[in-house]
């Protein structure tokens, strides 16, 4: 495939190898964001590299490995940077934030800009913060006038639960699909997130416990949508009220003629300390032996560039992470900005524990089979204490 940037770019230097998991819908805005600064006539331009996220962080260890052909910068997910930092994949960014002044802290999300430091060092550079959010059917709220659920723009599960036998048939509280992401979200609103090191896992816990209690109520209440059910379709065709899902899919409601809809905060166990718990694409690097200057400069500038011609970024649903966009009045008409309100971004989270994939993944796998009766909570907390410590030795073996 011939990337988009590379049409243009002469017979001068190679151009930046810019690596990027983009490979789905969102790619195509980073894509334009590359074009347009390329057409600004950089010394050395930028070729956009998507790949399928899996195959990307296989293909950053096997480059690693042979010491060859390593790319300029990647956007990655924060996190996979501790567990790519420990393994010695990547550079700390400092060099590169020394060689422009704008690539600072104070220009970027707090939480975001946090996901990307490990073990005292700075590893990344922000681009977003995306993540769970509640959608709701703002139509069939006013129909139902249910409308006062939001009236501090938060939906808790105690109020989920007072729907049960309420709403008309066919018509649901809650979509499904993405109940595992709720779990681990609710782990910063009930409890101390998902830990620090390996030893803080423990899915016998009480916020876990607590977690999968609530996921289980509320479909054994009738108030969650069948398993097999495709979430977005069953909220945008009006038979659920609320649907949690990623800040990716706005595009996607958007594009429904007829269907209004809003979001709000990730759905809640406790409202007095509401979180939103998000995660981060960020610019890395690799470690590289034979770095070059003049093509770090390159890649600073870049990135300085990104910092403040990311409000393309917005039209994927993501919540840009610099502060020169999501302060503009621009990015005011996209919903994420709503998060970035000055009430609102002191509920951002992120983390970037080393083991916070594994833990993620076991959740994942074993949400649904409580949810729907194929495991009781005591089966499920056994298998996902026994799945990620086995995981965790296997890594941590000499």
């Amino acid at each position: 495939m011939l990337p988009l940037a590379a049409c243009g770019e002469g017979e001068g230097e190679e151009p930046l190898q810019f690596w990027n998991l983009l490979s789905g819908d969102d790619g195509r805005f980073m894509q334009q964001i590359v074009a347009d600064y390329n057409a600004t006539d950089p010394e050395i331009p930028v070729s956009f590299q998507p790949a399928p996220r899996d195959d990307m962080y296989m293909r950053m260890y096997s480059v690693a490995r042979a010491g060859a052909d390593i790319p300029d910068v990647v956007l990655v997910h924060n996190l996979a940077i501790a567990e790519l930092a420990s393994n010695e994949i990547l550079t700390p960014i400092e060099p590169l934030l020394e060689m422009e002044s704008g690539l600072t802290a104070e220009n970027y999300l707090e939480p975001a800009w946090q996901a990307g430091e490990y073990d005292g060092a700075q590893w990344a550079v922000p681009l977003d913060l995306h993540g769970l959010v509640t959608y709701y059917n703002d139509e069939l709220l006013e129909d139902l006038d249910l409308e006062h659920i939001l009236d501090d723009d938060l939906v808790t599960v105690e109020e989920i639960m007072d729907l049960e036998g309420q709403l008309p048939e066919g018509v649901y509280a809650t979509t499904t699909f993405f109940a595992p992401l709720l779990v681990y979200n609710w782990q910063y609103n009930i409890g101390e997130g998902v830990g620090d090191g390996a030893e803080d896992i423990d899915f016998s816990a009480e916020p876990y416990v607590q977690a999968l209690e609530a996921i289980q109520g509320m479909q054994e209440a009738g108030l969650m949508a069948p398993e097999d059910a495709d979430s977005a379709q069953v909220f945008r065709s009006g038979r659920a009220l609320f649907h949690p899902s990623g800040t990716w899919e706005i595009s996607g409601h958007d594009d429904v003629e007829g269907f209004s809809w809003d979001l709000t905060h990730s759905m809640q166990i406790d409202p007095v300390n509401a979180v939103n718990h998000f995660e981060s694409h960020a610019f890395v690097q690799m470690a590289d032996d034979d770095r070059d200057p003049e093509r770090d400069r390159a890649v600073a500038d870049f990135l300085e560039f990104v910092r403040t011609h990311s409000l393309g970024w917005a039209e994927a649903g993501q919540i840009v992470a610099s502060r020169d966009t999501f302060d503009s009045e621009a990015y005011q008409d996209h919903p994420q900005s709503f998060f970035t309100r000055p009430e609102n971004e002191e509920l951002l989270v992120t983390d970037n524990f080393e083991y916070a994939p594994y833990v993620g993944e076991a959740i994942w796998d074993e949400t649904p089979n409580v949810a729907f009766g194929r495991h009781s909570i005591e089966q499920a907390v056994e298998r996902m204490n026994e799945t990620t410590r086995a995981r965790i030795e296997m890594v941590e073996a000499p």
